[in-house]
């Protein structure tokens, strides 16, 4: 559902399970959050996804930018709000991304999704086409892309699905895994290259 923020048009609702906004907000609501929480929510979404390309380096820049979009200055508050998510988000991995690829590998594939994506790029897989293999060579219309944002999204939503599916755990596996990430006990190249081989690094490279 939150990657459904930002993964909303036609092309994405053919190749996973996205929702559209207006299912997502009845969802968030149901879940008990108002409607400041789920716009604050939408925000830092979007803007997570806008900033992790690291494409804008300035946060002066990125206040222009915002202004411009939203057609006005921004007060002392907004500011500071905006300000924030640069230096927190600016540069890091595509939290939407990552979510969109973990989907697709946790809710099984689609036939039809990946259908869809093999003929546009030979790789008939849904789940992979919304991760590393739909950005090294493009899928449905979207050109290859492989930043550093889409690079530890692609790995980290692998590594992540599989760690849920071993444990049966969605949200706790999170903080040991970015965890061991920050303190360089973990190296999310390694577990990506480990998982298509069940742990064992040889055959995950081969696969």
């Amino acid at each position: 559902m939150l990657a459904s923020v930002v993964y909303n048009d036609s092309k994405w609702q053919i190749l996973s399970g996205f929702y559209s906004e207006k299912q997502v907000l009845a969802y968030l609501k149901k879940f008990g959050l108002s409607e400041d929480d789920i716009s604050v929510l939408f925000s830092a979404v979007e803007e997570q996804y806008s900033l992790a390309p690291g494409s804008i380096t300035q946060v002066e820049d990125y206040i222009i930018k915002i202004e411009l979009r939203l057609g006005r200055k921004l007060c002392a508050d907004e500011k500071e709000q905006y300000e924030s998510y640069f230096d927190r988000f600016s540069g890091k991995s595509d939290f939407a991304h990552m979510l969109a690829t973990m989907e697709a590998y946790l809710n099984g594939v689609s036939p039809l999704g990946s259908l869809i994506t093999g003929a546009t790029n030979g790789v008939y897989s849904k789940a992979k086409n919304l991760g590393y293999a739909g950005d090294i060579y493009g899928v449905g219309g979207v050109s290859p892309s492989m930043g550093p944002d889409d690079y530890m999204a692609d790995l980290d939503a692998v590594n992540l699905a599989m760690l849920s599916r071993k444990t049966g755990d969605l949200f706790n596996v999170w903080g040991d895994y970015f965890a061991g990430i920050e303190g360089e006990t973990i190296n999310r190249a390694s577990e990506f290259a480990k998982n298509p081989g069940n742990g064992n690094l040889e055959k995950g490279q081969k696969n």
